[in-house]
């Protein structure tokens, strides 16, 4: 029978070293910043389509669906009006061993342009399209000339 509690004897136990409650104080600094709009990721009804800013959509997003083309130039996101992308829900088809396979429902991301949606969707009606309150709260012309354009109708 070991005569302790099952450590071995010549192991000394040892505190860590690191600093472990280190806190990142620029990330912490921005969350804490009133000024910065907590803004919540587009979530768009099933078969439905909202307007919304690439800058607060997930990082990752980098294509439009339709037309396959870059939303982002070089990483960075386009000036206005480009910085707006049309959001749907819908299953992203993929091959794998020659099979079309459909994956999870996630947000899919369109250039704000009716071929880009057609492409995928050919029954897509522009004047669906929903823009919440925030989105044309911080519209500026060249997005209402972009919306005008594409018949999309939003309220002020």
């Amino acid at each position: 029978m070991p005569c302790g509690r099952g450590k071995k004897p010549h192991k000394a136990t040892q505190k860590r070293k690191g600093k472990a409650n280190k806190r990142n104080e620029t990330a912490l600094a921005y969350l804490d910043d009133p000024d910065q709009p907590q803004v919540p990721p587009p979530r768009p009804p099933d078969g439905g389509y909202v307007i919304y800013f690439l800058k607060d959509c997930d990082n990752k997003v980098s294509k439009c669906y339709g037309c396959k083309g870059n939303l982002k130039h070089e990483g960075q996101i386009p000036q206005p009006p480009g910085d707006l992308v049309v959001v749907s829900r819908g299953r992203r088809e993929y091959f794998k061993d020659g099979t079309k396979l459909y994956g999870e429902i996630n947000n899919i991301y369109f250039h704000l342009s009716e071929q880009c949606i057609k492409s995928k969707n050919t029954f897509f009606v522009p004047s669906l399209v929903y823009v919440a309150p925030y989105v044309v709260s911080q519209f500026q012309q060249d997005h209402k000339d972009l919306l005008d354009q594409c018949s999309i109708t939003y309220n002020i």
